[in-house]
């Protein structure tokens, strides 16, 4: 039997990680701090509006990495695994 644990793919990580065995994006590897898919998800849209926010710190100070990078990724959703698409206008960050 399966274990529980590895039934569902990190949202950073996807399928690809889940066979390496990451298993959590904010975890040490092989281990999982997310209960669910939907608590993962959570956690990744928090993680991403972090970044998101890092990098745009970053570019108004002038930073060259930190230009290119918002420049390259231009909403949340876009980074650690998350959809290309703009987030829905009823997701919250």
């Amino acid at each position: 039997m399966a274990d529980p644990e590895d039934t569902w793919p990190c949202e950073a990580y996807g399928l690809e990680g889940l066979a390496l065995g990451l298993r959590c994006f904010v975890a040490e590897m092989g281990h999982r701090l997310c209960g669910g898919a939907d608590e993962c998800h959570g956690k990744m849209v928090a993680a991403r509006q972090r970044v998101n926010s890092r990098m745009n710190e970053l570019a108004a100070h002038g930073d060259p990495t930190g230009v290119y990078l918002a420049e390259r990724f231009t909403h949340p959703e876009q980074l650690l695994g998350g959809s290309e698409a703009p987030p829905d206008e009823s997701d919250s960050y």
